[in-house]
């Protein structure tokens, strides 16, 4: 029912603002090493190869999706909060890391910790998010952390050009990436004082710790009657858990039905990510300069590509409700389609 949260608390005010801050980390990862890239090429006292250049941006992925993939399980032992904030040690250790190295060795250890954060954070933090709102806003709640993504991503970028300023090749990537670590301490220190899900805690038998979660949560104008049938609602939960895979692949395999969309989302899916988007995003740098940029303008640059990705959240937001989802994707693969042919023509 629409307004039926008149006000939100300040603990879900500063529970998603924290919470944002996670998928800031993904965006800045995601942008900041398309410029360090440029930069490590550039740094004669690193000595790395292309190749060694390439695998140190690759590893993280490669990180980010084990990760991801067994992050349900602790999920559900441990709760989601633990998990987000697992995501924000391996975040600052592996930015410190990066920092810090002078060979190959260290680098690949701080960006698989990198990819370590990204996965755990990626899978946690919506979750979390989204066992924490009431329905009304949950989705506004949830996008934040998608927007967060791209403005990390510009940020990144932002820093890469100020960075083009130090004189000093070595130092510039170390700046760039090292700074990662100062929004991944705000969002450890900050979720210290924040609760754990409600839904979490109801499931492993903790209602009392939910029903105190859900009053500090709601606003000051929530009546005594909504907030009961929120309580009720907890204890009405399955035991099957959102992070329990095992559960979700019995679902699939016996209900046809869950099968059709099963594969409906997973070939989106898989189209979002085949269509290159990522490795425009991390090479990007690297595919501007090789197309005739200098190093400064091919960095600065990537700024356009962060910002473009921005608008087109930011466009499609209003458009979803009022025109559906199915015309937005067949329009926007459209775009994708012309957009790679323009970047393949650039390299003939």
């Amino acid at each position: 029912m629409a307004g039926r949260w008149p006000s939100a608390s300040w603990t879900l005010i500063c529970l998603t603002g924290l919470s944002a801050l996670g998928g800031f980390l993904f965006g800045y990862d995601t942008g900041v090493v398309s410029g360090a890239e440029v930069f490590m090429k550039n740094d004669q006292q690193l000595g790395l190869s292309d190749l060694e250049i390439e695998l140190v941006v690759s590893v993280t992925v490669g990180a980010a999706a084990l990760a991801t993939a067994v992050s349900g399980f602790p999920m559900q032992v441990y709760g989601r909060k633990p998990i987000i904030m697992v995501a924000c040690v391996a975040y600052t250790c592996g930015s410190l890391a990066v920092a810090l190295a002078k060979g190959l060795g260290l680098l690949l250890l701080g960006r698989s910790l990198l990819g370590v954060g990204v996965g755990l954070s990626s899978m946690s933090t919506p979750i979390y998010l989204a066992e924490m709102a009431p329905s009304e806003i949950r989705g506004m709640l949830v996008a934040c952390f998608n927007l967060n993504i791209v403005l990390g991503q510009l940020v990144a970028c932002l820093v890469n050009m100020a960075c083009t300023t130090i004189g000093d090749d070595d130092l510039r990537w170390r700046v760039s990436m090292g700074i990662a670590a100062v929004p991944a301490v705000i969002q450890f220190a900050g979720f210290l004082a924040l609760p754990e899900s409600p839904r979490w805690l109801a499931q492993n038998g903790r209602i009392h710790s939910a029903v105190k979660v859900l009053r500090s949560l709601r606003g000051a104008g929530t009546s005594e009657e909504q907030l009961q049938e929120d309580i009720q609602a907890l204890g009405e939960l399955p035991q099957d858990d959102i992070g329990d895979l095992a559960s979700v692949i019995r679902d699939i395999r016996s209900k046809v039905h869950y099968q059709r969309i099963f594969r409906l989302g997973m070939g989106l899916m898989a189209f979002q990510q085949l269509t290159g988007i990522n490795t425009i995003m991390y090479y990007g740098g690297d595919i501007l300069e090789r197309t005739g940029f200098a190093d400064s303008s091919s960095v600065a640059l990537t700024a356009v590509l962060a910002a473009a990705q921005g608008l087109g959240i930011l466009i499609s937001i209003p458009l979803f409700d009022r025109y559906g989802r199915r015309p937005l994707i067949l329009c926007s693969t459209v775009g994708v389609v012309v957009s790679l042919v323009v970047v393949g023509h650039s390299f003939l």
